[in-house]
């Protein structure tokens, strides 16, 4: 016994312009039409359970017939049910009921507002790692913020967000500007930081287990792509502690060497720090004291810097065209305060002489007779730390102006030796021809100078040695 009765199977012929269906063939289709659609319903409640919902649309069936391959029905589409009202005189003839629209009220509406163009804007999503508080970019989520939320009132919270937009927005010329959210760091980067700084740190002479650590933490810095966030907190640290520990030759060393790990890292951005880096190096290039015992080996400290300033200008450079002149501004000024110690002066002439020959030449050389007028007293100084300090001095000028002639003997054999610049060492004479700038280097510097120039004016060598 189907379902669906004849009579209806008559209704729906009819429809179809079939009338005057036989009551023996109405009553032979019913069971299949009701398979039909009870195979049509079952799929249409699949798609409903599939879209989590707990109402049948015209979608589903749809989706249904499309599904078993016939045609979809047309005009169904709305997401409120169709209505439906039983034909007068009927019991079982049913039609969409459709509402009378008058065509003078449809004239008289007003037009629907134009839809707006497709466009794009552009907002920052970071900068530097910090994420602006604008309308665009979403909060940040804080756990310890929202559970302290949680346990508030809902009128606490009103007047603190009301207060606190009060307090921290700003308005500039009819325009709202909202501060910098904070920096939020996962406990892995806290963890991280936290154990680099302290290897950093660790100054005892002798321990293995702690070397192989700052050796570690060191080649971490250098080649770990992940550093990015914690970036603008090394080179605070690194900035506190040289201003604090300015005797400590022990870390100063190591945050030097930290301070190399993160300028040869292929993985960090350390241009927006070079303002926090270049006070740490140049204040352990010409501190005035940098350890606690005059004999210790501070040298190392002010070389290893002086290479850092250096690589800073010669990376940095192009970019940022005044970073070479303000550095070597102050090494000069350094180099030419007789106020300053020796050491200041040492650290000062190991930076120039670092930046190239072409700083030696135009900056270290015209003041070299005037400079030693001073030093040459301080090496027979009866205070063997005095001494030594004049010592070391005399030797980096040695060095810088022996690496400047061998530089100036690889570029003349290049270039016509009527083309060569002249050189002066002194502001105040006349500028001499490379010949002459020999012989009067050998005069300051007696035969200490010739190791650095073997080949260069081998008649004017061969004659000063006779």
């Amino acid at each position: 016994m189907s379902v669906i009765d004849r009579e209806c199977i008559k209704v729906i012929s009819e429809s179809c312009g079939i009338p005057n269906l036989s009551d023996e063939v109405a009553l032979a289709i019913a069971p299949d039409a009701e398979y039909r659609v009870r195979e049509i319903i079952q799929e249409a409640l699949k798609f409903m359970r599939h879209s989590k919902r707990e109402r049948m649309t015209s979608d589903d069936v749809s989706n249904a017939l499309r599904l078993l391959n016939i045609s979809p029905l047309f005009g169904y589409s709305s997401p409120n049910p169709a209505q439906f009202a039983c034909a007068m005189g009927t019991q079982d003839l049913w039609f969409p009921v459709d509402k009378d629209l008058d065509l003078k009220e449809i004239i008289a509406a007003p037009l629907p507002k134009c839809p707006i163009e497709t466009s794009f804007s552009v907002h920052w999503l970071a900068i530097d790692g910090v994420q602006p508080n604008i309308p665009q970019n979403p909060l940040p989520d804080s756990g310890d913020a929202s559970a302290g939320l949680k346990k508030r009132k809902a009128d606490d919270i009103d007047a603190e967000e009301k207060q606190s937009k009060d307090t921290t927005t700003t308005t500039v010329g009819g325009a709202e500007f909202k501060p910098l959210v904070k920096h939020i760091l996962s406990k892995e980067l806290q963890l991280y930081f936290d154990n680099i700084t302290n290897a950093i740190k660790t100054t005892i002479d002798g321990a293995e287990g702690q070397e192989r650590l700052k050796q570690a933490a060191l080649r971490s810095l250098a080649s770990d792509p992940g550093l990015s966030q914690l970036l603008p907190y090394f080179c605070q640290f690194i900035a506190q502690e040289v201003t604090n520990n300015t005797r400590n030759l022990p870390l100063l060393m190591n945050l030097m060497k930290m301070v190399r790990a993160l300028l040869i890292s292929p993985h960090l951005h350390i241009e927006p720090y070079l303002h926090h880096l270049i006070p740490s190096v140049l204040t352990c290039m010409v501190g005035k004291r940098l350890c606690i015992s005059g004999t210790d080996n501070h040298w190392a400290l002010r070389d290893l810097s002086a290479k850092l300033t250096a690589f800073l200008c010669k990376r940095f450079g192009s970019a940022y065209p005044d970073i070479q002149p303000r550095i070597t501004k102050t090494l000069l000024a350094a180099f030419l305060d007789k106020n300053k110690p020796i050491t200041t002066h040492y650290g000062a002439v190991q930076g120039l002489a670092a930046l190239g020959p072409a700083v030696v030449q135009y900056l270290l050389l015209p003041n070299l007779t005037t400079y030693m007028l001073l030093l040459e007293p301080e090496r027979s100084n009866p205070n063997p730390i005095k001494r030594l300090e004049a010592d070391k001095c005399y030797g980096a000028l040695l060095m810088a102006v022996g690496s400047y002639l061998r530089w100036f003997q690889t570029t003349s054999q290049t270039i016509p030796r009527k083309s060569l610049q002249t050189v002066s060492i002194h502001p105040d004479l006349q500028p001499l021809h490379p010949a002459q700038l020999y012989s009067a280097l050998h005069d300051i510097f007696g035969d200490h100078l010739l190791p650095y120039t073997e080949n260069l004016y081998a008649d004017q060598a061969s004659m000063l040695i006779l």
